[in-house]
């Protein structure tokens, strides 16, 4: 049927052609289902996709992909190509015309129907950019067979590709000028069509494949079934599926009565095929039928036909039913009429590689659909059968005489012609012929013999029967009818009927027999078997875990089986067997194998069989041996390669069948005549010792007794005697049986021993050294025997090992090798055998010429090396230490040599491979077992556990071994690819498995642990060979070869093969090409992890990303490590000092449009979330990382050259629809139904471009919803305060890391918004912070107890070792989690050895160490959104300074920040910033609402929770600044005058016009008193309690600091207290505790403190900032100044002034060395002298100000005198408003006037008007005029005419006022306060109101 309206499968076309749903191609449906990382991420979707009822439909046809076009299919074309469906626009991004034309032409030309065509063209339509990216789609392998050919050409039977593996070149370098010209489309749609034939046969087979897959295989017999039903799995969603398909099509209502018509039909497609092979598919017949298409056309259709064959062996071999005859007898007849193919060829030679897997499936699926095993049982059950009884219903084949004749005559005719490819099906049918032939023989005989007893009993009388429908064991399926009361015996029987009828067919000859021979002798179908098992094996044996080809193999058995009651044990049919069981596996395929596999094995079901195949082929091996060894040998190790245990035991079978061996069969030592000959009577052949046999004897003495033979036995010296000990011997009393009477005798002795020992003693006599050699003469093939000997012990340790890890077979391993080891040399066992063995065979191969047979010994032992790493590993690397295969201290270094002598000259590399393989478990070792050595215990036994770990071997020396190994593997590397290679998959392998272990070491070493030190982490022991590693591939080194090989790799990837047939090989090489990409993105975070200077590697990189970016498309598996590379790219250029080179520029702007377009797509159409989280990764480093023209190329969809070209080109149909920050932005519109891991880099990347790019902000101001859903999504947010379920818990970190970028982005947007005048979202958003006021700020979940038993219990239990050494490093990149922080698995590995780390009973360490990552995911995302929160409040802040609510939510914020630094318990250090961000916030919060002059009263009760928090800390500042805290503590101090400034009154904190009193700070506190105090009790025992800390400790501590600390004291530490001081006597109410503060100070000594930092002021003093000379005189004093101010503030309370007075203030301060600067005078323009002149006009003058305003008459002689110390400076003084000089090049400054320089002479007049006052009043208050001193130098008169004249000269006094300092350059620019009066700007109105006061003063 056409595809459903709307359905997953074909969706509405108007949604496909916009790529709001894009359609999933057959091909990546199969790439999903074949690939297992990618199935898991995409299950939902893929499983929606097949469950479609359109899909399930299609894929429920036999072979019929494509239905032809009717009218009810064109009727659906055009209902979904309507305009009112689809809306035509040939200029926009899709021609709906131009689709709707492509699909029509392809309905026609191929014959389908309207809408799959339809469907066709548009998935072709959505994949244009991918083709076009790549290239010619043709030269992308749109046919296997061209990527076959290429790649891997099997046109030889022995199924050997050519050696070069090197790709072309890419077709995407080439210019695509008719990429969419009409030819090119319809090109393309036919090799679409051809690729959706192929695809959905494939999927259809997996799916069918999958269904069945849970059935017993019906290939094994009663006999064999046993074993083979290990338990069911839990059914796969995959299998589910196709259970669907197979109840809805073959298996109707539940039976398998369909799956023969099913078969049937299927024969019918092959039929079709081949027909369409013969003719040719008419297609371009106007151009002339090209030859592509053609070939292209031959080689699908043989795929198509290899795909039905696999699915008719899947339902035949699943089939509970006999074959019907019209089943056998179609198939026959196809096969008759294309002769089994055997002589098959296709004209093209790209095809021919096709034709071994098609002619070996012809083989196997022709014997399979027999159902051999299956019909011999019931042919048996039907031998008696009348032949009238049959009712006419169809049934089994045999029960039909008439198609038993015609199938005779059809594998007759076979057999004439020996078709290889129907020997197995001649046999089979010989075998069945046989049984019926013998059956009837049988009947005939018992016939007989009725008879002659009938005549000798006359009286018999007939006996009387029923009727009778039922049969035995399960026949009563087929009906038959007896006669009642006949005897049956002398009727005929069906069976009678069919062999006359055969016999009768070929005259005299015996057809039978005739069958046996062709297939036996002439078509050597034995021999076929084989190859059959091994080299056909291959295609197929890497699906589904090597299940299909051991299913095949398991019908080959039964045909074996079946046939050894025809023929005898013989060489040919143990080799059979043999290579059914091995089939085309290698040792490494078994040690791949999942050992929970419970598939069909042809290993179990030989062991299983104790019927036919135990007893005819196992037990006549076992009684051959040791006479014929390389049988049995060969056996045990394929039947070792089955983990099947003895019942009820934890003993391996194959270990059993070793353990107890019952025979013994050799040839007698020559002369050996100590034995009887017994039961001659029966003429038995049997003999029995009459002493005992020694099966081992010395070495030289049995040399000698074969050359002197002095006598029978005087020349044997046997193991036993003297110092040997005793061997393995056969007992005198012992019977045998004489097998062969030869001289001397060959004996099958009745003897049980061990065959493991036996073993062991045979491989200890192979060595040169050894003294033991066995006992025999006619031993051949001696090495052969070892190596297989040494192959048996390699495949027992896997097994057992496999066994161990199943938590069976617990000290399996260790018995093994105990009993191999039982009798040999004394300190000796069979592992240091073994070891030997292989030292000789490595130093051996330097003096001969390495062939294939020379390194299987060699081969053998490295096999069992690698067994040994995983069970005693502390044995392997002290061998390896001391071995030559390793060059160690420049001695060794074997491997390269083997490899270059022998394998590169066979092009087979097992011993490389097994080397590669060693290494690998040797690093896998090292790091799993790096905390076991450790902990381990140190008490050596011969296997004891521990010890075998290796606990005291030194850890340079394992670094050493992984070293020499990480050296010749680099060196493979690089020259691996030039290689001559037999079997592609091994060379593939080679490069993939070393780029995987070079990659594991460098993660190992850099991706935990942060130290600096490599050589000091838990994996000390890679560090040696990960720094050889990064110094290899990050060298600046151009000519790299290393790094060649690896950019090599990656450009290769674009020629992936993309075939359905050879899936193994597709497999190993995209796994090469992504562990090249996983390493490639290694390297370069390892490159920047370490700060390395950029490489030749990295540069490489950079360069070929044009290949990288098409790699991107080359195959599905490829995308996500592919994205990941160009991210690291990406920001690794970022990091180097120059500018990054730019990605756009480098791959060029074409380029970029087809990647962008593709990435558009981002994980559609299979939904993979990890692939998106990827993509928008790497978008986000894009925009982020200085790559602006690809930043601005991304966000607006267009390069910025295309915008001037737009005008004039209209756009192409590959361009992207929209740019990527507009479908980030559109993704929101589901925010709630999006991924959290997705919607996390889709806000980071908004946020980002937002961030780097402000402009981009006019998409997200424009678009509709997106602020909506946010804010939405925020005001609903709720977190809750649990951490039990950690999911739950995770999916809280995820939401609130959302909520933190929702922050950043609206922060960004309001910025932007209040430029533009824009507050309408801001408004709105007022009412909406609840869930940031409510969590931003609150103290993280931290669960300190949770990390203190974690770390003190981990320490305890693994002592030497602590969590840091698991913390994840940048190496890695953190996601939320149970991993996020601690690696859980690396940790898994390394750990859990000990049971405490997974637990007992509970939960173990493990889930705790989860459990703490997940709360540090907790805490780092609270910490995140404080951050973010902080920026959006700031902003808010600056939008509504005013806002009362806004105001509410700011004191609420900064109450929790305080609140939460007082109580925080986070002591990490990733968070060790978190209470300086939460101080700063509060800080700058407070600064908002200070200047925003808040009267809330939030704000004012804000001063309790700040001095809380100051208290709570515990710090002064003689910790802060000795501990490193004096940052935080220096914040809340900030925050604290900030909070003290909102009790001040309104007026005060507002600047006033200046008066014409003065400016003293005595006389604004004065003003002040005429306010009524406001502040209450609790705000003023506040501020006492922070006066208290200011005047008591903290100035102390501070003062104390800078003596001892200056280097990190600072003078703002002592302005601050300064501030606090000044603010706090500023707050109204104060003066009731002036009384307090005097005590105070005088119990503090407050005062002394700040004289004596004025005194060392000039040794204190820092480096002036305007001089760099370092010379004292141009060092600044500004703790002189600082110490000044502070006295000033104290002099401000008249209790404390009055103080100040009596300890004689003026007279220590003039004490000071300082004060000789202003005995000479200080110049206001002196820059060198700016801070004593500060010191002198704002500090000591105001000073005398507030000691004669506080004091008056009494100190009103001691200031004058203190003044007049300084003559020069009044008279400085009195000049400095001189009006004559004029600014001139040589003095610019002369005649200008500053605020301080006018403030001086304001303070000077000040006093001198005060002095004057007293002594006018004289002795009215208590004076002397005489005693008060006039200023000297101070010229009343001259400063009057000055002062005058600026007032009256305003214009000129504006060109005159110079700024001094940031404060005056401030006032410069402001307005001035009373508008109106002429003032330009602050500065000049504070000028002229001091010189206004000023002439007040000296006017009078």
């Amino acid at each position: 049927m056409a595809p459903v309206l709307g359905s997953v499968f074909f969706p509405a076309l108007d949604q496909c052609l916009d790529e709001t749903r894009l359609l999933i191609s057959w091909r990546a449906a199969f790439v999903g289902l074949s690939s297992p990382s990618s199935t898991g991420r995409a299950e939902p979707t893929l499983r929606r996709f097949l469950s479609d009822p359109s899909v399930v439909d299609l894929l429920g046809r036999p072979h019929h992909s494509f239905q032809s076009p009717t009218q009810e299919t064109r009727s659906s074309f055009e209902t979904r190509t309507a305009a009112i469906n689809v809306t035509p626009n040939a200029q926009g991004k899709y021609d709906i015309g131009q689709i709707k034309e492509d699909a029509l032409w392809l309905s026609k030309e191929v014959n389908i129907d309207e809408v799959s065509a339809l469907r066709i063209a548009v998935v072709d339509w959505q994949s244009r950019s991918s083709w076009e990216l790549l290239g010619s789609l043709a030269e992308q392998g749109s046919s296997v067979a061209d990527d076959v050919t290429a790649k891997r050409p099997l046109d030889a039977s022995i199924y050997l590709p050519r050696s070069s593996v090197l790709p072309g070149p890419s077709a995407g370098d080439r210019p695509l000028t008719d990429f969419n010209s009409t030819g090119s489309r319809r090109t393309r749609l036919i090799e679409s069509y051809l690729s959706d034939r192929r695809y959905i046969l494939k999927v259809r087979e997996l799916l069918i494949r999958a269904g069945l897959s849970g059935e017993t295989p019906p290939t094994a017999t009663k006999a064999t079934r046993t074993n083979n039903g290990k338990g069911k799995h839990k059914t796969s969603w995959i299998a589910e599926i196709g259970k669907t398909i197979l109840n809805t099509r073959i298996f109707v209502g539940g039976s398998g009565s369909n799956s023969q018509s099913f078969l049937i039909e299927c024969i019918e497609g092959l039929q079709n095929r081949v027909i369409g092979l013969e003719e040719g598919s008419g297609w371009f017949k106007a151009d002339g039928e090209r030859l592509d298409i053609e070939s292209k056309w031959g080689t699908n259709l043989i795929v198509e036909m290899i795909h039905i064959l696999q699915i008719i062996f899947h339902v035949a071999d699943s089939s509970i039913d006999i074959p019907s005859a019209k089943l056998l007898i179609r198939w026959l007849q196809f096969m008759t009429r294309c002769q089994f193919f055997a002589k098959f060829e296709l004209p093209f030679t790209s095809q021919r590689a096709l034709m071994l897997p098609f002619k070996s499936l012809i083989a196997i699926v022709s014997l399979t659909i027999f159902k051999l095993s299956l019909s011999l049982e019931h042919i048996l059950e039907f031998s008696d059968v009348p032949a009238d009884s049959i009712r006419e219903a169809e049934g089994p084949f045999f029960l039909e005489p008439t198609a038993m004749e015609t199938i005779t005559d059809l594998l007759t005719n076979a057999a004439s012609e020996c078709y290889v490819t129907a020997s197995p099906t001649v046999f089979a049918w010989c075998i069945i012929l046989q049984t019926v032939r013998e059956s009837v023989l049988s009947k005939r005989d018992r016939e007989s013999r009725d008879t002659i007893d009938s005549l000798s009993d006359a009286d018999t009388s007939e006996t009387e029967g029923g009727d009778s429908s039922n049969t035995e064991n399960g026949s009563e399926r087929y009906t038959r009818r007896r006669s009642p009361d006949v005897n049956t015996y002398n009727q005929a029987t069906l069976f009678d009927q069919t062999l006359d009828k055969i016999l009768l067919m070929s005259g005299d000859d015996d057809p039978i027999g005739y069958l046996a021979k062709s297939a036996v002798n002439g078509s050597q179908v034995f021999e076929v078997i084989s190859n059959l098992s091994t080299k056909a094996y291959l295609p197929y044996g890497a699906e589904n875990d090597g299940q299909i080809g051991r299913s095949m193999r398991l019908v080959l058995l039964e045909l074996v089986r079946s046939s050894l009651d025809l023929v005898d044990y013989l060489p040919e049919v143990v080799n059979a067997v043999l290579s059914i069981t091995i089939g085309g596996e290698t040792y490494w395929d078994y040690v791949d194998r999942s050992s929970n596999y419970e598939g069909p094995d042809p290993a179990s079901t030989i062991l299983a069989d104790d019927a036919i195949l135990g007893p005819r082929l196992l037990e006549v091996a076992f009684g051959r041996f040791p006479y014929e060894q390389m049988p049995l040998l060969r056996m045990i190790r394929s039947l070792g390669t089955c983990n099947e245990f003895l019942q009820g035991s934890n003993q391996l079978y194959s270990t059993a069948l070793l353990e107890t061996m019952g025979s013994f069969t050799q040839t007698l030592p020559e002369g050996f005549r100590s034995y009887d000959t017994i039961r001659e009577e029966e003429n038995a052949n049997q003999i029995v010792l009459t002493s005992d046999l020694k099966i081992f004897t010395d070495r030289d003495l049995k040399t000698r007794s074969m050359l002197q033979r002095t006598g029978e036995e005087t020349a044997l010296v046997l193991i036993g005697d003297g110092s040997l000990g005793d061997g393995i011997k056969i007992p005198a009393g012992t019977s045998g049986r004489v097998l062969l009477e030869s001289d001397p005798l060959v004996v099958q002795w009745d003897y049980q021993y061990s065959g493991l020992k036996f073993l062991g003693r045979l491989l200890e006599s192979s060595l040169p050294n050894s003294r033991l050699i066995l006992n025999v003469v006619d031993i051949e093939n001696h090495r052969d025997s070892v190596a297989e000997a040494v192959g048996v012990f390699a495949v027992l340790l896997s097994s057992t090992g496999k066994a161990t890890k199943s938590d069976q077979g617990e000290s399996e391993t260790e018995k093994v090798l105990a009993e191999a080891s039982d009798g040999l040399e004394r300190n000796s066992d069979i592992i240091s055998v073994i070891f030997d063995i292989l030292e000789n065979e490595v130093q051996q191969q330097q003096f001969e010429q390495g062939t294939e047979t020379s390194l299987d010994l060699l081969i053998n032992c490295m096999h069992f090396v690698f067994g040994l790493i995983s069970v005693m590993p502390g044995r392997v690397w002290p061998f390896l230490a001391r071995s030559s295969l390793l060059e160690i201290d420049g001695r060794g270094g074997r491997i390269m040599a083997v490899v270059a002598s022998a394998e590169i000259v066979t092009g087979h590399f097992d011993f490389l491979i097994s080397s590669i393989r060693i290494f690998e478990a040797l690093v896998k070792d090292a790091v799993d077992h790096a905390v076991a050595r450790k902990c381990a215990s140190k008490n050596p036994k011969r296997f004891q556990s521990y010890d075998s770990l290796g606990t005291g071997i030194p850890e340079k020396i394992m670094a050493k071994i992984l070293l020499a190994f990480a050296r010749p593997m680099m060196d493979i590397l690089e020259s691996s690819s030039s290689w001559r290679l037999r079997v592609l998959d091994e060379g593939l392998d080679i490069s993939s498995r070393i780029i995987r272990i070079f990659n594991s070491i460098i993660e190992c070493t850099y991706g935990v642990d942060d130290s600096t030190k490599p050589g000091k982490k838990l994996t000390c022991a890679l560090a040696p060979s990960a720094e050889y590693l990064v110094d290899a591939f990050l060298s600046s080194s151009r000519n790299n070869l290393v790094t060649q090989a690896i950019t090599k790799i990656l450009e290769e990837g674009l020629h992936t093969p993309l075939s359905t047939i050879f899936v193994g090989t597709m497999q190993c090489w995209t796994s090469r090409v992504r562990e090249a990409l996983a390493f490639s993105t290694t390297l370069i975070l390892a490159s920047n992890l370490l700060k390395l200077p950029a490489s030749s590697f990295e540069t490489q990189l950079f360069n070929i990303t044009p290949r990288l970016v098409r790699l991107y498309v080359a195959h599905e598996s490829y995308r996500y490590r592919t994205i990941l590379l160009l991210d690291a790219i990406v920001s690794r250029v970022a990091s180097w000092k120059e500018d990054p080179p730019s990605l756009l520029g480098h791959i060029g702007p074409e380029t970029a449009k087809l990647f962008l377009s593709v990435l558009s797509r981002l994980d559609k159409p299979l939904d993979d979330e990890e692939l998106a989280t990827a993509i928008w990764n790497f978008l986000t480093s894009i925009v982020s990382n200085r790559q602006q023209w690809f930043a601005v190329y991304l966000l607006l969809g267009s390069a910025p050259r295309e915008s001037i070209r737009k005008n004039n080109n209209p756009p192409t149909p590959s361009s992207p629809t929209k740019p990527m920050l507009a479908q980030a932005l559109d993704s929101f519109s589901n925010f709630s139904e999006m991924p959290a891991g997705k919607a996390l880099a889709i806000l980071e990347f908004i946020a980002l471009s937002e961030d780097h790019w402000s402009w981009a902000m006019s998409d997200l101001r424009k678009h509709p919803r997106f602020l909506t859903s946010l804010v939405d999504f925020v005001s609903n947010l709720e977190i809750k305060a649990t951490q039990n379920d950690l999911s739950r818990t995770v999916a809280d970190c995820q939401k609130i890391r959302m909520a933190a970028y929702i922050a950043e982005i609206l922060a960004m947007y309001l910025h932007q918004s209040r430029q533009l005048g824009d507050k309408s979202l801001a408004k709105s958003l007022l009412p909406k912070l609840t869930f940031y006021a409510n969590n931003a700020v609150a103290v993280p979940r931290y669960n300190a107890s949770l990390h203190a038993n974690l770390r003190r219990n981990f320490e305890v239990k693994f002592p030497g070792c602590t969590l840091s050494n698991f913390k994840r490093t940048r190496l890695q990149r953190r996601q939320f989690g149970r991993d996020f922080v601690y690696d859980t698995q690396l940790a898994d590995t390394m750990l859990e050895f000990d049971r405490s780390w997974s637990g007992f009973r509970g939960p173990g360490l493990a889930e705790e160490v989860k459990r703490a990552n997940v709360n540090l995911s907790l805490v780092q995302s609270q910490v995140t959104l404080l951050h973010s929160w902080k920026l959006l409040a700031i902003e808010l802040s600056n939008t509504f300074p005013q806002e009362p609510m806004l105001q509410k939510t700011f004191a609420k914020v900064i109450n929790d920040c305080l609140v939460s630094n007082s109580t925080t318990t986070v002591p990490e250090t990733i968070f060790d910033n978190l209470i300086s961000v939460r101080s700063d916030f509060a800080f700058i919060l407070m600064q908002r609402l200070a200047e925003a002059r808040s009267k809330e009263p939030e704000v004012k009760s804000l001063l309790k929770p700040i001095w809380n928090t100051i208290r709570a800390s515990g710090s002064n500042f003689e910790l802060a600044l000795a501990g490193g805290d004096a940052s935080y503590y220096r914040a809340l101090l900030r925050i604290l005058f900030l909070g003290l400034r909102a009790h001040l009154n309104p007026e005060s904190s507002r600047p006033q016009p200046a008066s014409p009193l003065g400016a003293g700070q005595s006389q604004s506190r004065q003003q002040s008193k005429h306010h009524p105090p406001q502040t209450s009790s609790e705000t003023l025992r506040i501020v006492v309690e922070i006066l208290d800390l200011i005047l008591s400790r903290s100035f102390r501590d501070l003062a104390s600091a800078i003596h001892e600390h200056s280097e990190s004291a600072s003078p703002e530490d002592v302005a601050l207290l300064t501030a606090i001081l000044q603010t706090s006597l500023r707050i109204p109410g104060i003066e009731i505790s002036y009384p307090h503060l005097r005590d105070i100070v005088g119990e503090s000594a407050t005062a002394r403190v700040a004289t004596t930092l004025f005194s060392w002021s000039d040794q204190l003093a820092i480096s002036s900032t305007s001089t760099g000379n370092g010379n004292n005189d141009n060092r600044d004093p500004v703790y002189g100044e600082l110490a000044m101010l502070f006295l000033l503030e104290l002099s401000s309370i008249p209790q404390v002034a009055e103080q100040l007075a009596v300890d004689g203030i003026l007279g220590h301060l003039s004490a000071a060395n300082l004060m000789a600067c202003f005995r000479r005078g200080v110049r206001p323009f002196d820059r060198h002298n700016h801070r004593l002149y500060s010191i002198w006009t704002r500090g000591l003058l105001p000073l005398c100000l507030n000691l004669l305003h506080t004091i008056g008459p009494q100190i009103a002689s001691e200031v004058p005198s203190f003044l007049n110390q300084f003559p020069a400076q009044l008279t400085i003084s009195s000049q400095s408003l001189d009006s004559k000089p004029f600014p001139s090049a040589e003095d610019p400054l002369a005649g200008c006037l500053t605020l301080s320089t006018v403030s001086e002479a304001h303070s000077i007049a000040l006093i001198n008007r005060i002095l004057e006052g007293f002594r006018i009043a004289g002795a009215g208050i208590g004076v002397l005029p005489s005693e008060i001193p006039k200023l000297q130098g101070w010229d009343a008169g001259s400063v009057k005419e000055d002062v005058e004249f600026w007032l009256q000269g305003r214009r000129v006094l504006k060109e005159r006022i110079v700024p001094v300092g940031e404060r005056e350059s401030e006032m410069l620019s402001t307005k001035p306060v009373v508008s109106g009066a002429g003032y330009e700007n602050r500065l000049e109105e504070k000028v002229v109101a001091e010189l206004t006061a000023i002439a007040g003063l000296v006017g009078e």
